[in-house]
């Protein structure tokens, strides 16, 4: 199948995002189940965790690009944000309470944003926020748009993705900073200073947040070009990747489609 007739199929305005291209490289049929079946399930209480608290963030680097008085990015303005957007994803998506609950989730995000201001906040300086970017994949055949949307980028040239986790992440050896750092090559014509994850540590002891930094080279974004290519070829000679069943991957923690997957019953179809 031509990748641009499978595109089309997944409706995604003949794109792929790096979000896209970790899944496929994860589990051939999470992949198939979220952008072929489009199947949605009520998101995980971690995912959720996840969103209100990058929502908060971004309420205040918008407040910041914009220039507002800083009573508009308080904690309790932030906090408010991420209320608003629990609510949100409770009456329009659902949400599996699996490891806490609503009001348990709300007071640790409260303690994140603290945390966040005390650590972070003090000393960011925001250029722009949740961008939008676009780009092709430099090669000719096949020709794919890439999609994709940074969390910050700095007015020191940082590209920053602020996550939450169970452990600290590693920008060197992720394909969707190696991403973000190929279309900033492309649109600027130059590398940025470092890419940066500020992952919140979620612990039952408390939060934490941990920095982590890389300076890319143009190998980093060649690497990234190597392996959307590989996803693109793959996708075409419908070959896909399963996971070991023993690994995090194929887990009912880790997989919103774990309960209705045939390979985590022991299949291994994965047919597109």
């Amino acid at each position: 199948m031509r990748i641009s007739h499978l595109l089309e199929r997944m409706g995604t305005n003949g794109y792929l995002s790096p979000t896209q291209l970790n899944t496929f490289l994860q589990c051939g049929h999470k992949w198939r189940y979220r952008y072929i079946q489009k199947l949605r399930l009520p998101a995980s209480d971690r995912v959720v965790f996840g969103r209100i608290y990058d929502a908060a963030l971004q309420r205040f680097y918008a407040s910041m690009i914009a220039g507002e008085p800083d009573t508009e990015r308080s904690a309790d303005v932030m906090f408010e944000m991420a209320r608003l957007s629990l609510e949100q994803m409770e009456n329009t998506e659902g949400i599996r309470w699996e490891e806490t609950n609503k009001d348990e989730m709300l007071r640790e995000v409260m303690d994140a944003i603290m945390l966040w201001r005390e650590q972070i906040g003090q000393t960011i300086k925001p250029l722009e926020a949740a961008k939008e970017i676009e780009w092709l994949l430099p090669v000719k055949n096949p020709i794919v748009k890439i999609h994709g949307v940074i969390d910050l980028i700095t007015q020191d040239n940082v590209i920053v993705d602020d996550k939450a986790a169970s452990r600290k992440a590693s920008p060197e050896s992720s394909l969707q900073m190696a991403a973000y750092t190929d279309w900033f090559l492309q649109h600027t014509g130059r590398l940025p200073e470092a890419v940066v994850f500020h992952t919140l540590v979620r612990r039952k002891s408390g939060p934490t947040i941990e920095i982590t930094s890389y300076k890319p080279d143009e190998t980093y974004c060649s690497r990234f070009r190597e392996r959307a290519l590989q996803v693109c070829k793959m996708l075409e000679a419908q070959i896909y990747i399963l996971p070991e069943l023993s690994s995090w991957v194929c887990s009912e923690k880790y997989c919103d489609y774990y309960n209705i997957c045939e390979h985590s019953k022991g299949g291994q179809h994965a047919e597109i």
